[in-house]
């Protein structure tokens, strides 16, 4: 009763009558990166999380004895009667299952996707069953193997584009900075919280947190040895806001001097990316994301080999294999070390096809403004 009474206080309410617009973006979360490439004026923001509430929808429910929340949802969209729905979410189901002949909705995948728990492809069987009732005019996605998941699920037209995020920040291959850059996925929730189950009878066992850190412990170690040897400097971007245990988690297992660069909101990510000689983690979406810019990436997938932890693997859901000339799954220094050193010869270098493969790149969302003016444009004179 005390958290519900908690969340209660900080709903804001609103009075005004929703504003008529072209563009209605389904969810605030992700919306500003929406938002760089739309004109100003041109949209609205759904809040879909009950963060925000208009009164005066609600109310209009009320009369008509109708309280579910999903109602409200459908209500609001009816009054701002836009011409397109975006949404940032693509793994928010309740988005598919929207249907309004005369809304266009577009979806933009956001981050990697696997079939662990809570994930959109987790339970794909079933949600294959129901393809029909999931829906949309687009997709955008991020890789060519990713496309035929969705379209498995989701009866929608995918444009695969790469990650939206990326693409609105331009490729900068200025000085190098960085020499080593490690992608942290450290989180702070992973205090304390090591028992914590994340698949269930996974070879017989359960398959718990302090297995999934296990791998990043032992990559660290060699991380160690691998730059005291070569004499290569670590910058480690970090993940968390509130940074403090960050810090010392690395301080403790990396046991090196490193340089490490605070998440902040006026971080400039991509340019990061850019200008670092060689960019190395586990699964990270950031991983894939500097490969489809052109970076020298190294992916080290040690975190499961089964079903469903094989989706987080290197060019998933291509089927690539365990080892390659810049990937691993094999857990031993030898083998971290010759893929740490597979960039240092300029003889070798990785197609443009197979960065597409993993994360295609569309310079200024291109694409993406094309179809949203072709939409736009036709519904209008409708």
């Amino acid at each position: 009763m005390f958290e519900f009474l908690k969340k209660l206080i900080k709903i804001k309410l609103s009075l005004k009558i929703p504003e008529q617009k072209n563009i209605l973006i389904y969810d605030n979360e992700g919306s500003e990166f929406i938002t760089e490439v739309l004109d100003k004026g041109s949209y609205g923001i759904l809040y879909a999380r009950g963060e925000n509430l208009n009164l005066y929808v609600y109310l209009k429910l009320l009369l008509r004895l109708k309280f579910n929340y999903k109602d409200y949802l459908d209500e609001y969209i009816k009054f701002v009667n836009p011409k397109a729905l975006i949404t940032w979410i693509d793994n928010n189901l309740n988005f598919y299952e929207y249907k309004n002949k005369k809304i266009k909705k577009i979806a933009i995948q956001n981050a990697r996707r696997t079939s662990l728990d809570n994930d959109l492809f987790f339970n794909l069987n079933k949600k294959k069953d129901n393809r029909f009732k999931y829906q949309s005019d687009y997709l955008f996605a991020h890789s060519l193997g990713v496309k035929k998941i969705y379209e498995k699920i989701i009866n929608t037209k995918v444009c695969v584009t790469g990650s939206f995020r990326s693409n609105n920040e331009k490729i900068q291959f200025n000085k190098k900075k960085n020499d080593i850059l490690y992608i942290s996925t450290f989180r702070n929730s992973q205090l304390n919280d090591e028992k914590r189950i994340l698949v269930k009878n996974y070879t017989e066992k359960d398959y718990k947190l302090n297995n999934w850190l296990d791998h990043e412990l032992r990559l660290l170690k060699w991380l160690k040895l691998y730059s005291l040897a070569y004499k290569r400097p670590i910058s480690i971007l970090g993940s968390q806001i509130d940074e403090k245990n960050e810090i010392n988690f690395y301080k403790k297992n990396l046991g090196l001097k490193f340089n490490f660069i605070k998440k902040t909101k006026e971080r400039k990510t991509y340019k990061i990316l850019d200008e670092s000689k060689l960019i190395v983690g586990i699964d990270s979406t950031l991983l894939n994301e500097a490969f489809g810019r052109g970076c020298n990436v190294v992916f080290l997938s040690y975190r499961g080999s089964l079903y469903p932890l094989s989706t987080r693997k290197f060019g998933w859901p291509e089927n690539f294999s365990m080892n390659g000339k810049f990937w691993t799954r094999n857990p031993d220094y030898e083998s971290f070390k010759g893929v740490m050193n597979f960039y240092n010869s300029k003889k070798n270098f990785v197609s443009k096809n197979l960065r597409k493969k993993i994360m295609a790149f569309d310079e200024g969302n291109k694409k993406f403004k094309s179809v949203l003016k072709e939409i736009l444009i036709k519904l209008i004179i409708l």
